[in-house]
């Protein structure tokens, strides 16, 4: 797939008014131009799955289904599909199933549309990924993303570019000889590396004085790694801590509260006491109330139907008796939904004919109603793109569910 300079235009465009949150990499802002930047692996995933989509939608979703850029996106939001399901954090069987009858769509338009291309082993190898999925799980446990940070980090290590020399020596168990190298190069890039790895260590398991908060905040900006906040104590003058002080709920809140609890636990002591939290962190993504870039998600308010784009107001943890009498504590959002489209308008909802790369539209705007949820509900962080869309009066907003893979 080619494409021009005004499709590029827009792609652009969109990129302008995408709003991710802050554990994403944004790819360069000005794709196809020479001065546009060079993609890294992870960019090029961020480009090809989140903005393109978008944009590619938008633009020939509309036209008629024998039209050829239509076939064009059909044939590409079914490879998106493929990838999104095999590169999720749990697998079904359900989800194999579903990878499988992607890929081959996308393997056979590929061929009906490009009947020029030369397909290579990596698409003959794409057809036997469900047997990997099936064997070892989801790929997260075993691609190469991590012996690929740790090459960037080695060639980010500053070096005299003086290489050692291969010199022979006898294996220390046998009477075999081997080759090895030494040199500056070589020592320098060990020891930074080891130096490096302790760090890191010590930043997970212990909690650092502000003496050197300085330090790790130059260390975060120079080697582009996320230190956890646990590290830092509370209250620390610098704000890399959370609030630690009880509060009472206001009434709202505290019936907000009560109406989430009342199906699991009706007969527990709910105290209005709780605990403000500005940030919580997991798997490597971080949650913050609006207007956070990190405080737009995708919430799961039943077991049926599909998940509701929210925003967080705010966040907090809880702590009460159950039935039994035993304390549990447990961290809750209020979130605020956006306001879903009309029945008519969904119908005009390009994004929903690809459920598992497309996302969907919601009118931009919240509604009055606010929810108390377990913090459990939240499924993922969604991308947001303020749109116009033919047929509808009104400045729509697209959201992309950007799962963390």
């Amino acid at each position: 797939m080619v494409l021009g300079e005004n499709t590029l235009k827009a792609i652009r465009e969109d990129m302008e008014r995408l709003r991710l949150p802050t554990w994403v990499t944004p790819p360069p802002k000005r794709p196809g131009e020479s001065k546009g930047g060079h993609f890294k692996a992870d960019e090029w995933k961020v480009f090809c799955t989140v903005n393109l989509p978008i944009t590619l939608t938008r633009l020939w979703g509309s036209k008629l289904e024998t039209n050829r850029y239509n076939r064009m996106l059909k044939n590409y939001m079914d490879l998106v599909s493929a990838v999104n399901i095999a590169t999720k954090r749990s697998i079904t069987s359900l989800d194999i199933v579903l990878y499988d009858g992607y890929i081959k769509l996308y393997l056979e338009g590929l061929l009906e549309l490009y009947p020029q291309t030369n397909l290579t082993p990596y698409h003959h190898l794409s057809l036997h990924f469900s047997t990997h999925l099936q064997r070892f799980g989801p790929t997260h446990a075993w691609r190469c993303y991590a012996f690929e940070r740790y090459n960037g980090q080695l060639q980010n290590l500053p070096d005299n570019h003086k290489f050692g020399k291969s010199i022979s020596q006898p294996h220390l168990y046998s009477d075999q000889f081997m080759l090895s190298s030494t040199g500056q190069l070589e020592t320098t890039k060990l020891l930074k590396f080891c130096r490096f790895q302790n760090l890191r260590i010590l930043f997970s398991e212990v909690r650092l004085p502000p003496e050197i908060h300085s330090i790790v905040t130059t260390m975060k900006t120079r080697f582009k790694v996320d230190i956890p906040e646990a590290i830092f104590p509370r209250r620390s003058p610098e704000g890399f801590g959370i609030a630690s002080r009880d509060l009472l709920m206001n009434s709202k809140d505290y019936q907000l509260l009560l109406e989430c609890l009342k199906t699991s636990e009706p007969d527990s002591s709910v105290p209005r006491k709780m605990m403000p939290l500005k940030t919580v962190n997991l798997l490597g993504r971080r949650f913050e109330a609006s207007p956070s870039k990190n405080s737009c998600v995708m919430v799961r308010l039943s077991d049926v139907g599909p998940f509701t784009a929210v925003t967080i107001q705010s966040i907090f943890s809880h702590t009460r008796q159950t039935i039994t009498g035993s304390p549990v504590t447990q961290k809750f959002v209020k979130i605020q939904p956006f306001e879903p489209l009309s029945p008519s308008h969904s119908l005009l909802d390009l994004y929903r004919r690809f459920p598992f790369s497309g996302g969907r539209l919601y009118y931009n705007r919240l509604i009055p109603e606010t929810k108390v949820v377990p913090f459990e509900s939240i499924v993922v962080h969604f991308g947001q793109t303020p749109m116009l869309i033919n047929g509808i009066t009104e400045e729509c907003l697209h959201t992309l569910p950007l799962p963390c893979t």
